[in-house]
């Protein structure tokens, strides 16, 4: 009962928001996060665990709901918008077992999103990717660290799709001049780092 509990209130916490409508090159710069599904995550209940993901991004947080008793879970969760307002800040996924008193840690991964979504050089004008993530220990814990070690090096992974929305040259430090990659892509044009170069593209790597 205790258990049925703290499941039932860790979902009623999830805060549900309807997703924004707006033309991609217009409103403010949103980053929308898909939560497919995770593969090959840790047991941390005995032979198996109910595991969630907390998102951190800038300042702003959010979670999934928890899905019981698997090791390949699949929540299909779009995680409420989040406003982008620096270049710099990453998105952060930790998976967590949902427990009666202390969660447990499962797996960490850290990423850039324009990163993950431009690619390395900002080439891409295309502004959604899905894919999958690897979960890692969180960086000096020694704990995590063990854990790792003691899992073959491997916490699974995540699969997931970053959309970015809006007027992405509000972000402060973007990479990418995307408004001059959508105006080349409107013209049907293939974009390279090069043209983007020549076109007047700014470009950060």
């Amino acid at each position: 009962l205790g258990r049925l509990l703290v499941r039932w209130l860790h979902n009623m916490n999830i805060e549900k928001t309807a997703v924004i409508e707006e033309d991609e090159d217009e409103g403010e710069p949103m980053l929308h996060l898909t939560i497919f599904e995770g593969e090959k995550l840790i047991a941390r209940d005995m032979l198996t665990s109910d595991p969630y993901v907390l998102v951190k991004y800038g300042k702003e947080m959010a979670k999934t709901a928890y899905m019981k008793s698997t090791l390949n879970p699949f929540w299909g969760e779009e995680i409420p918008p989040m406003t982008m307002e620096h270049g710099s800040d990453m998105v952060e996924l930790t998976c967590m077992d949902l427990d009666i008193n202390d969660d447990d840690f499962m797996g960490y991964c850290r990423f850039d999103p324009f990163a993950w979504v431009f690619g390395t050089e900002g080439a891409s004008v295309s502004r959604s990717k899905e894919g999958w993530v690897d979960l890692v220990p969180r960086e000096l814990n020694k704990e995590d660290q063990d854990l790792y070690k003691k899992n073959n090096s491997n916490f699974g992974r995540l699969r997931i799709k970053v959309t970015l929305k809006g007027d992405l040259t509000k972000v402060e430090g973007a990479k990418l001049d995307i408004s001059k990659a959508h105006a080349l892509e409107r013209e049907g044009e293939e974009v390279s780092v090069d043209q983007l170069k020549r076109e007047g593209g700014k470009l950060t790597v």
